[in-house]
């Protein structure tokens, strides 16, 4: 991160509106906002469980060689709660679109162009690494009703939970429902839309597990 990719007016802004002028305020920089943020919806609220002063948030910045910062518009669109359970990355080119619960865990790195779409509930734990255009979106935004009863919604928003040192590659989808415990890997280009319940795995197109007890580190 450079000097003058920093927004100051944009930074200024987000630590003021979610944490005021007090002990908590923007003194403390808890938010760095790149120069290209676009603040969409500056509402909701953030909760800070670890609030020792420092950097909690940095958004729309990258690392990543094939990634020109400049030319990446980040969106900022908080309507609902969000909480950072210690530091959290959100790289260039990401759109964060928030009306319900969001959760992430400690050093959690958004590489580059990561949509999160909430509604209901997303939780990310720590040490989580995500690769560039990937999508996580718990609704299916349109509502979808039986012709017997158009008075019961058939796809209601479902949570997404991502457990503790996951690595989910390039171009991933994870859908409402997903669930992704611990210690596993995410092929890139894969699409998730169920539950996996055990540990350190690999998981593959079509829902599959490609592998067995494996670990990975940053």
């Amino acid at each position: 991160m450079k000097i003058k990719e920093i927004g100051l007016v944009n930074s200024l802004r987000m630590n003021y509106h979610y944490f005021g002028w007090g002990d908590l305020g923007v003194m403390h920089h808890y938010i760095i906002a790149s120069r290209n943020v676009k603040i969409k919806k500056l509402g909701g609220s953030i909760v800070l469980k670890d609030i020792c002063p420092g950097t909690k948030m940095r958004i729309g910045f990258s690392d990543v060689g094939t990634i020109d910062v400049r030319e990446k518009k980040t969106i900022w669109d908080n309507q609902g709660e969000i909480v950072l359970n210690g530091t959290i990355d959100i790289g260039a080119g990401s759109r964060i679109s928030n009306k319900g619960h969001l959760v992430f865990g400690n050093n959690v790195h958004f590489t580059a162009n990561a949509d999160i779409i909430c509604h209901k509930k997303i939780e990310f734990g720590e040490e989580n690494l995500i690769s560039w255009d990937c999508l996580f979106m718990d609704t299916d935004f349109h509502k979808v009703y039986s012709i017997k009863n158009l008075e019961k919604q058939l796809n209601e928003p479902k949570p997404i939970y991502i457990g503790k040192n996951v690595w989910i590659g390039c171009r991933c989808t994870i859908l409402k429902g997903s669930s992704i415990e611990g210690e596993s890997i995410v092929a890139a280009g894969t699409t998730i839309s169920k539950k996996y319940m055990d540990r350190n795995i690999i998981i593959g197109s079509n829902n599959k597990i490609l592998k067995q007890q494996i670990t990975w580190r940053f």
